[in-house]
């Protein structure tokens, strides 16, 4: 649901957010700040994913900042200087090995009937440079310098995951690749949410499943990375049923996120009869059922090692209230 904050009306707004109430859908997308990237001809799907229309991503590669942080000699400079900008370089080489197969080799824009009946063009298409593990690299880059504080519930934690993902988007935004004309021959930069197989590590620039703060709190860490990641980047909140007597407050909450600098808002009630997985839903019988039944879907076996791994089912429920009864000294 594209919000502009200036001319989409609250009563519209709100009855959207009534029927995520109902359905676990839609997100809301800050549509001022996917024109400023993407242009007015846009679209952004269920895992996140903003794109051109007619256009797309040759590939989507993802780099694992915690693993990157773990095979890091040295403090936070060094980590910045030396250590990521070698592993993005790394990533670009898989990028621009996988689009110059695609076009050049399987000649895919050439013979797709997609190509071929003019519904996408090369010169719309980029790749998308993913990140994830975001949290554990900084904690682990924060204990190897004996400092105490962790991402999401420390100031100097969360200072040091903005230093590495605007260092990420400086090296990506100078770094060239063919066939990359939909962003000016550069890599759209993607804070990927995560896949099922994923074990011990955080989906994007996300904070822990079971370790966020309040809302405000959330919103306020979260916020400065939106700004960097064109091709998508996503928090989930998870809010409390007692929201259904009061969808304004959600309202406000979803305008003071926009406000914030959040490119995404995505919200779900706790009690609802769906469950968000990376993007994509499941309902929640089915994943309870999975062992004793199987899937009828696809979907729900994902999503059945999403919950294994990642414990999808137990992320912290927020209250929806107002600042006045959590009253923080004013920054």
């Amino acid at each position: 649901f594209k919000v502009d904050p200036e001319l989409t009306p609250d009563d519209l707004i709100e009855d959207a957010v009534t029927t995520v109430f109902e359905t676990a859908k839609p997100h809301f997308v800050n549509h001022p700040l996917m024109v400023r990237d993407l242009g007015e001809d846009y679209a952004a799907v269920s895992c996140y994913n903003s794109l051109p229309v007619g256009g797309g991503s040759h590939t989507l590669t993802r780099l694992n900042l915690k693993a990157v942080a773990e095979l890091h000699q040295g403090g936070i400079e060094t980590f910045l200087a030396d250590t990521l900008a070698h592993y993005v370089e790394l990533t670009a080489q898989v990028i621009e090995a996988r689009i110059r197969y695609l076009v050049e080799e399987a000649r895919f824009f050439e013979h797709d009937f997609l190509a071929r009946e003019g519904l996408i063009s090369l010169d719309r298409f980029s790749a998308m440079f993913g990140v994830f593990g975001l949290a554990e690299a900084v904690d682990v880059l924060m204990e190897a310098e004996g400092r105490p504080g962790r991402y999401g519930h420390d100031t100097e934690a969360n200072e040091v995951s903005y230093r590495i993902t605007r260092r990420v988007s400086e090296l990506v935004a100078t770094r060239p690749l063919p066939y990359c004309k939909g962003n000016g021959g550069r890599a759209f930069l993607h804070s990927q949410s995560g896949i099922d197989t994923d074990v011990g590590v955080t989906a994007g620039t996300r904070i822990p499943i079971g370790d966020e703060p309040g809302m405000l709190e959330h919103i306020r860490t979260v916020a400065p990375h939106h700004d960097l990641f064109q091709a998508g980047v996503s928090d989930i909140f998870h809010v409390e049923d007692t929201a259904r007597r009061n969808p304004r407050a959600m309202v406000d909450i979803i305008r003071g996120a926009f406000a914030e600098g959040m490119r995404d808002f995505t919200f779900n009630l706790a009690t609802n009869g769906f469950i968000r997985i990376t993007g994509y839903l499941v309902r929640k019988c089915d994943l309870e059922n999975f062992d004793a039944e199987g899937a009828r879907h696809g979907s729900t076996t994902f999503a059945a090692g999403a919950e294994r791994n990642s414990h999808v089912t137990t992320r912290n429920v927020k209250r929806v209230v107002s600042r006045e009864s959590s009253p923080r000294p004013a920054s």
